[in-house]
């Protein structure tokens, strides 16, 4: 069989990124994020994610994983409960570049300042998303621009927002 692995010994060209959540009834969720420039993901741009991404979900963040591992127990009762606060409920990122590539952010149990208030359609001048997608955008490699947002719960939502 082929090995089409490139070396492994030399520079990485991408480093995926993971985070794992547990909502407030104990689901537990994680995400990957793959397709980071090597070059971006930095210990300040990942914890500058992790700070929107913190802000944006109501779940509880307890373990990030690139190369090494910075980990807590999961513990619910750090999550909140509100509306849409449970793991199974998303706003999904998507980010395109010119060649057609793309990478999916996804913020789980997302807090009400996410939306438009009294409704299931995303704010997108929201103050909590616009720092999550400035932050995401810095671990893309340079041509990547946030194309939408959309919210899906339990496939009951799944309407994208134009951003």
């Amino acid at each position: 069989m082929p090995n089409n692995i490139p070396d492994v010994t030399g520079s990485p060209q991408r480093l995926p990124y993971s985070i794992r959540y547990i909502d407030h009834t104990g689901d537990p969720r994680a995400d990957s994020l793959s397709g980071l420039d090597a070059v971006a993901v930095t210990p300040v741009n990942l914890q500058a994610l992790n700070v929107a991404m913190g802000a944006a979900t109501s779940a509880s963040m307890y373990e990030g994983v690139v190369q090494d591992i910075f980990a807590a127990l999961p513990d619910k009762n750090d999550a909140t409960v509100a509306d849409r606060s449970e793991v199974q409920n998303n706003i999904v990122i998507l980010a395109k570049n010119a060649a057609g590539a793309s990478v999916n952010l996804f913020i789980p149990a997302p807090v009400p300042a996410l939306f438009i208030p009294n409704s299931d359609d995303i704010d997108p001048a929201s103050t909590e998303l616009l720092a999550v997608f400035t932050a995401f955008l810095a671990l893309l490699p340079a041509g990547f621009g946030i194309i939408s947002a959309r919210y899906t719960g339990r496939k009951q939502y799944n309407a994208a927002t134009p951003i």
